[in-house]
């Protein structure tokens, strides 16, 4: 029961921790301020028992967010549990291009309508990886 509360509580911060990161990312990077600008769109993110959501709405190219679900979304992103959505978003945050397909071929992640917001937004966590996570640079002989 504490394991879970702890899981719940973990996953809440992360969603939270995700729109301060691509609001932040926005203002900062040139790549993800014209990624932002392309749609205007809401989307939910949320665990499958529905205790946890939080709504992302991106409006020319501002980022805005409020937990619970809003009215003028059209796309969800449900997380089989929040264990499973800390570890993916973790992952693809770190730099794991292949984590979200992983995570929908596994039952983890269930995308619900629209589905070209639901790749844009998709598309926007994963540039957050590629622009946070720098590749090592091969050693060079001596």
């Amino acid at each position: 029961m504490i394991r879970s509360f702890i899981e719940r509580l973990k996953f809440k911060y992360l969603l939270y921790g995700l729109y301060l990161l691509i609001r932040f990312t926005g203002w900062r990077s040139v790549r993800m301020r014209s990624k932002l600008e392309e749609r205007d769109i809401a989307v939910v993110l949320r665990s499958k028992d529905g205790t946890i959501a939080r709504t992302i709405h991106c409006r020319q190219g501002k980022v805005r967010s409020r937990k619970g679900h809003a009215e003028d979304v059209i796309s969800n992103i449900t997380w089989k549990s929040p264990a499973d959505g800390t570890r993916v978003i973790m992952r693809v945050v770190q730099g794991d291009p292949k984590a979200l397909v992983k995570a929908v071929m596994a039952g983890d992640l269930i995308p619900e309508g629209e589905a070209v917001g639901i790749r844009w937004f998709l598309d926007v966590v994963g540039l957050l990886g590629r622009i946070y996570h720098k590749k090592r640079a091969a050693p060079r002989p001596a």
